[in-house]
């Protein structure tokens, strides 16, 4: 007769215990990528399971319905840059305003080339609905309040925009994602990719001076 011990025990719990952990990691990794690339009503649970490389039996043991796995996604995405932006303004406080300007947007920039998905997941919810809502108030919102408040120490120090600041959100947005939405058009038009370092680099650059040329003044 085999004794089962209790430490055997807690060790197969705990083995289960991060396999369901990697399982749910997975799942939200493909989630993030099938939203992002068609939308909600366009991804079903079985493209995300096939490339989440998971049964899909597994996938009602860890979310009830699509929509959680699509806030999850949408949790994932969102969080990393509530994380490190908001962590960002809280080290560059006491920077002067216009390089505190100068190196968010650049970082802003950054980020949108290494996380293309975060842009194109924002983009594919456009359809009016409680879910879009909740996108909006819950993670959009604080980007629009981050940004303006960007603006509003801008405004203090003497930086004028050559914009409409109600427009600049959204122009700023749409032209800081436009090269990693539109990445195999860049690539063939420019003959680079629009992810390379130093291409990343200039295009930072170019919005700054397009955007914000007041900035070194």
């Amino acid at each position: 007769m085999t004794t089962v011990t209790s430490s055997a025990i807690i060790d197969l719990s705990t083995k289960r215990h991060h396999r369901s952990i990697e399982t749910r990691q997975k799942l939200i990794a493909a989630g993030l990528v099938e939203f992002a690339a068609h939308g909600f009503d366009g991804t079903s649970t079985r493209t995300i399971t096939a490339r989440a490389g998971v049964p899909s039996a597994a996938l009602p043991f860890h979310f009830a319905a699509k929509e959680d796995l699509w806030k999850a996604a949408a949790e994932r995405a969102f969080g990393e840059f509530h994380t490190r932006f908001g962590t960002m303004m809280e080290t560059t406080v006491n920077h002067p305003v216009r390089a505190k300007a100068e190196t968010l947007l650049v970082e802003l920039v950054v980020f949108f080339a290494q996380r293309p998905e975060l842009y194109r997941f924002m983009a594919n919810g456009s359809k009016p609905c409680e879910r879009l809502d909740w996108l909006l108030h819950t993670h959009v919102r604080p980007m629009h309040e981050m940004f303006d408040s960007l603006l509003d120490e801008l405004d203090a120090d003497g930086v004028k925009l050559p914009i409409h600041r109600e427009h600049l959100f959204h122009m700023f947005l749409g032209a800081a994602t436009a090269p990693y939405a539109l990445a195999r058009d860049f690539e063939l038009h420019e003959g680079i990719s629009p992810f390379d370092p130093e291409a990343v680099s200039r295009h930072a650059r170019a919005l700054i001076d397009a955007f914000l040329p007041d900035l070194q003044s």
